[in-house]
């Protein structure tokens, strides 16, 4: 394989809206009241017809950010692209994951970077301050990054991009490295110890585990596919918490017809949330750049009331609710996509 490239993503993953992933879950942004969750915590239903809407927003955002994740690693694999550093600093787990893993991989065989034994350890200073500690195990004695291989890495306030420092570890395992000119792929297992991503003076930590897979087809058509699935991950930032149990995310990106399809599930759980359970039953697609037109989210909490959201179309949606847990959707409002985002 090459040296990482990039490529222009449906959608991009900034510091703030990693944020969302746990502000959405935990009420920021819902109203004066404080509380997305009525009920979670009582005797009364956890979704009800006062939260419903925010319930498949805050759900739906959560999702989408697992998409957006994934989506926005496309630009490393694909080799069509332009090298281009971005002045954006975009801590998404996926991407940060899958450049540390490739930035090796293009290291020249045999060079400084590896030798005839087996475990290697680098101490190396970041681009723009701070360092880190990257310890590999070539499995193989193959004097470069093969299937089989694994490592960690640990930052010490590492800068690698402009406004966006790392500190923590992550370990790196199952790692899986393919290609040929016509397709390539790369996949590991990584597992986050306390990795927190500092933007602004606003901090995403990460703890848990995340299973990549991604794939770019270059001929006969330009497409990118992408599966990212873990046991447990967990994201805070200050007294906000959020995690994601038995998740999972599969992402089509396809460049030569400008479109984009997602399907996402698993449970969330959260400060001041019950634990919801989200599926797309219908797999979210439409145009790169503009919201799905077609899709099904459903987000379940354990008493078995439930939200469902329904893609009208690129500009509208419609949100179900089942109040009693019954498993029949009794009521329901549609709104513009626009009007969903800002609950």
């Amino acid at each position: 394989m090459k040296p990482v490239r990039r490529v222009h993503g449906a959608l991009q993953l900034t510091a703030s809206s990693a944020m969302v992933l746990v502000l959405a879950a935990c009420g920021g942004g819902s109203g004066s009241d404080g509380g997305l969750w009525n009920g979670g915590g009582g005797d009364g239903p956890a979704i009800t017809s006062e939260n419903a809407a925010q319930v498949a927003s805050a759900t739906y955002r959560i999702g989408d950010l697992l998409y957006a994740t994934a989506g926005n690693t496309a630009g490393i694999l694909d080799l069509k692209s332009p090298d281009a550093r971005s002045a954006q600093a975009r801590p998404a787990l996926a991407e940060l994951a899958l450049r540390r893993l490739l930035a090796l991989e293009a290291a020249p065989a045999g060079g400084s970077r590896f030798s005839a034994k087996a475990v290697h350890v680098f101490d190396e200073p970041c681009h723009y301050g701070g360092s880190f500690v990257e310890t590999w195990n070539d499995a193989d004695n193959s004097g470069e990054l093969s299937t089989g291989d694994s490592g960690s890495v640990t930052f010490s306030n590492c800068e690698e991009e402009p406004g966006l420092l790392l500190n923590g570890s992550m370990a790196i395992t199952n790692i899986v490295i393919a290609g040929t000119a016509a397709q390539q792929s790369v996949g590991a297992t990584f597992a986050f110890n306390n990795l927190a991503m500092i933007v602004d003076e606003g901090t995403v930590t990460a703890h848990g585990d995340m299973s990549i897979q991604a794939t770019v087809t270059q001929s006969p058509q330009l497409a990118y596919d992408m599966t990212v699935h873990g046991k447990s991950l967990g994201m805070s930032s200050g007294d906000l918490q959020t995690g994601l149990a038995s998740y999972n995310a599969t992402v089509n990106v396809n460049y030569t017809h400008n479109t984009y399809a997602y399907a996402v599930g698993g449970t969330v759980s959260g400060t001041g949330m019950p634990t919801i359970t989200m599926a797309t039953p219908t797999p979210f697609a439409g145009e790169i750049g503009a919201f799905p037109s077609t899709g099904v989210l459903t987000a379940m909490a354990a008493d078995g009331t439930a939200a469902r959201l329904t893609v009208n179309s690129d500009t509208t949606v419609t949100v179900e609710l089942d109040a009693n847990g019954d498993a029949v959707f009794e009521s329901s409002e549609q709104m513009t996509w626009e009007e969903l985002a800002d609950l």
